[in-house]
C-alpha cells in the first residue's frame, strides 16, 4: 500500500510539473483560442482573476524577457518572454512588472519623456519567478491574456501544457441550412430534438451552426471551440480543429465564422465549408472544447421542425436592413404602407413588395433575383439602395442622391455558396446622420476603398463599433480629387462628425491600484473627449507645478481617466499641470487641484 500511494504520489508531481499555471492558483478561461473578434481570431487565451489586478504572473520555464511595451490600447502593458525551448510567451494587460523590469521601464520614459515605451530588457528569469501581475490595461476588467507564439505560428495554450479550467461540453444554439434559392433556421429547442430544417427546393445544402462553450456556471463569457466534425450516412463531410493560428491568414476569420449582427448573443455561426448532397436524411455533429469536453448531436433532415422556434437575426429588431450570416436581409415584418421598387434610372419596378413580401424577412439577394434591375426599395421614412455583387471581380459603387455622393471600391470577392448583395441607406439618430453598409463580414480580400464628395463629408470620417456602438475616428484618411477618402480591411458603417472641442477633465479622486503588485493609492482623473479619442499615452504630458519635471502616467482607456502614482507625488504637491490632445489636435492645457490624499 506504501508503495503504491508513493506510485501515485510520483505520477501526480510529474503532471503538475508538465502543467503551467501562470498563477499560484487556479483560474478558470473566460476567453478561448480562436475566438471570432471580427476582423481576427483571438490569438490566446484568457484567465479570470476575478475582478482583481496584481495576481503575480510565474515564468514557465527559464528564458529572458526579450520585449516590453507600454500602451493604453491592445495589449496595454505587454511582456514577451523567450523561453529556453524556443517558444515565446506574450503576457498582455498587465499592471506592472517585477521590479527590475519595472525599473528599466521607468528609466526609458524619463529618458524619452513619454509613457508609451517599448523596451528590450533581455534580463533571465528562471522557472516560477515572478515577470509580471496582472491587470486591466489596454481594454477590459481586470484578467491574464496569455499566447504562444513560435516563428509566423501562434498555438493553443491549452494543447501545449498550460492548465485550461474547463468544466462544461459546448451549447448548439442554432442552425442555418441553405441552397441556391432558400435559407431555413432551426433554435436550439428543435435541435436538441433530434430535427434540423432544410429548403424544401432541390439542390445541395450549406450548413452553419451557432455554438459557445463556457467554462463554469454561471453561464458567462461565451468562448469558441477547438473541433468541429460533421458527418452524413456515408462519412466524414467536414472537419476543423483550431490548434494554431497565423497573424498573416487572421482575415480568413470571415471564411469560417459568419457575421450576425446579433453579435452580443452567445456564441459564434460556424461555416461547415462543404455541401450536403441532396439525398441526404441524417447528420451526426460532434463539437469538442479546448480541454477535450465534448458533445454530439444526431440530426434528421426534415422540412419543417414542429418544435422549432424564431431565433434572433439582429440586435435591434426594428431594423429594416441588417446583415445576417454575411448575408444582407431586408425587413418587411412591420410594413403597413405599399412599398414600391424603383430602377436606377427611376422606372417603378414594384408597385408594393409589402403585398409580396409583407412579415418576412427577405435576403437583398433574392429580391434581386426576382427583379434583376432592382435598385431602390422605398419605405416610408427609409430609401434602401441595393445592387448584386460578383464574386472574383472588383465590385464599385459611385453613387450620388440628393446630397450624398460616394464611390465604394472593393477588392475581389471570394466565391461563397450563397449570392451575395449590397445594400446602403442613410440613417439618422438624434446627434448625426450616417451611410449604414451591409453586409458586415463580406468576404474579400485586400482592403476596400471608400470616397465620400467633400460636399457631404464637410468633417473627418468616423466608423461605427458593432458590438459598442461607439464612434471612432479613422486614423489614416485623406483628401483626393473624389473627396475625403478611407481604406479599410472590413464594411463599416460611416459618418461625417464635427470635433473641434478640446478633452476636458472631472473631479480628480484618489483610488487604491496594483502598483508592482502591491496596493498603492493612485489619482485618478476623469477625462472627458466627444468622438476623437486619445491616439495614445504620449497625447498625455503632466508636469509638475512651477517646474519641468516630467513624470510618467497611464491612460486607462477604460473608463477613459489618467492614472498618477503616488510615488511620483511629492506629500507636499498641490496642483500639477497636465496637456492633452486628442487624435484631431484639438489640445488643452489644465492645472488640476490635487485632493487630500486617502489611506487605503
Amino acid at each position: 500500500m506504501r508503495f503504491l500511494f508513493f506510485a501515485l504520489f510520483l505520477v501526480c508531481t510529474a503532471f503538475a510539473d508538465s502543467t503551467y499555471f501562470p498563477f499560484a492558483k487556479n483560474a478558470f478561461l473566460t476567453s478561448s483560442f480562436g475566438e471570432n473578434r471580427g476582423t481576427r481570431y483571438h490569438a490566446g487565451i484568457d484567465y479570470s482573476t476575478e475582478m482583481q489586478e496584481g495576481w503575480p504572473i510565474f515564468a514557465p520555464e527559464n528564458g529572458v524577457v526579450e520585449e516590453l511595451r507600454i500602451s493604453p490600447y491592445g495589449y496595454g502593458k505587454v511582456l514577451f518572454f523567450k523561453g529556453e525551448s524556443g517558444k515565446t510567451w506574450v503576457f498582455a494587460h498587465q499592471s506592472g512588472f517585477s521590479e527590475t523590469l519595472d525599473s528599466l521601464v521607468l528609466e526609458k520614459q524619463k529618458t524619452l519623456k513619454q509613457n508609451d515605451v517599448k523596451i528590450y530588457p533581455k534580463v533571465s528569469f528562471r522557472k516560477g519567478d515572478t515577470l509580471s501581475f496582472a491587470g486591466s490595461s489596454g481594454i477590459g476588467n481586470p484578467h491574464l491574456h496569455l499566447e504562444i507564439r513560435e516563428g509566423s505560428k501562434v498555438f493553443s495554450p491549452c494543447q501545449n501544457a498550460v492548465a485550461c479550467s474547463d468544466t462544461i461540453a459546448p451549447f448548439v444554439f442554432a442552425s442555418a441550412v441553405w441552397n441556391h434559392l432558400e435559407f431555413k433556421t432551426t433554435s436550439q429547442e428543435a435541435l436538441q430534438n433530434h430535427c434540423i430544417e432544410k429548403p424544401s427546393s432541390k439542390g445541395n445544402l450549406f450548413l452553419a451552426f451557432k455554438i459557445a462553450d463556457y467554462s463554469r456556471e454561471p453561464l458567462e463569457n461565451p468562448m469558441s471551440i477547438r473541433r468541429l466534425s460533421l458527418f452524413s450516412e456515408k462519412g466524414k463531410l467536414y472537419e476543423k480543429i483550431q490548434d494554431t493560428l497565423s497573424y498573416k491568414e487572421m482575415i480568413k476569420i470571415r471564411n469560417e465564422l459568419l457575421f450576425a449582427e446579433e453579435a452580443d448573443t452567445a456564441g459564434d455561426w460556424h461555416y461547415i465549408n462543404a455541401s450536403v448532397p441532396k439525398n441526404t436524411d441524417s447528420l451526426f455533429l460532434e463539437v469538442e472544447d479546448f480541454n477535450s469536453n465534448t458533445t454530439t448531436l444526431r440530426l434528421t433532415l426534415q422540412e419543417t421542425c414542429s418544435d422549432n422556434q424564431p431565433i434572433k437575426k439582429q440586435l435591434y429588431q426594428d431594423s429594416l436592413l441588417y446583415s445576417f450570416l454575411s448575408r444582407t436581409f431586408v425587413s418587411f415584418k412591420n410594413c403597413q404602407t405599399a412599398i414600391p421598387l424603383f430602377s436606377k434610372t427611376g422606372k417603378k419596378i414594384k408597385n408594393d413588395l409589402c403585398e409580396l413580401y409583407k412579415g418576412k424577412e427577405i435576403l437583398a439577394a433574392t429580391i434581386l433575383e426576382q427583379f434583376p434591375k432592382a435598385y431602390l426599395i422605398k419605405f416610408p421614412k427609409d430609401s434602401i439602395f441595393i445592387q448584386p455583387l460578383q464574386a472574383n471581380k472588383k465590385n464599385k459603387w459611385n453613387f450620388s442622391e440628393n446630397e450624398i455622393e460616394f464611390e465604394l471600391s472593393l477588392p475581389k470577392l471570394e466565391s461563397v455558396s450563397w449570392k451575395q448583395a449590397l445594400a446602403y441607406k442613410k440613417t439618422k439618430t438624434d446627434s448625426l446622420s450616417y451611410l449604414e453598409f451591409h453586409p458586415k463580414g463580406l468576404h474579400f480580400l485586400g482592403d476596400l476603398k471608400f470616397c465620400v464628395a467633400e460636399s457631404y463629408a464637410k468633417n473627418p470620417l468616423y466608423y461605427l463599433g458593432e458590438t459598442t456602438r461607439k464612434w471612432f475616428y479613422f486614423s489614416k484618411q485623406n483628401k483626393t480629387k473624389k473627396g475625403l477618402c478611407i481604406s479599410i480591411n472590413e464594411m463599416r458603417d460611416v459618418a461625417s462628425i464635427i470635433d473641434t472641442m478640446a478633452p476636458a477633465f472631472g473631479n480628480p479622486y484618489w483610488a487604491s491600484a496594483s502598483v508592482m503588485g502591491k496596493s498603492e493609492p493612485v489619482l485618478r482623473v476623469p477625462v472627458i473627449e466627444k468622438f476623437a479619442g486619445i491616439k495614445n499615452g504620449n497625447a498625455i504630458k503632466v508636469l509638475l507645478k512651477d517646474s519641468t519635471q516630467w513624470i510618467p502616467v497611464e491612460y486607462d482607456s477604460e473608463p477613459k481617466e489618467i492614472v498618477l502614482e503616488k510615488r511620483f507625488l511629492q506629500d507636499s504637491l498641490k496642483t500639477v499641470e497636465i496637456e492633452i490632445e486628442d487624435e484631431l489636435q484639438n489640445k488643452a492645457k489644465y492645472e488640476i487641484q490635487i485632493p487630500k490624499r486617502i489611506d487605503f
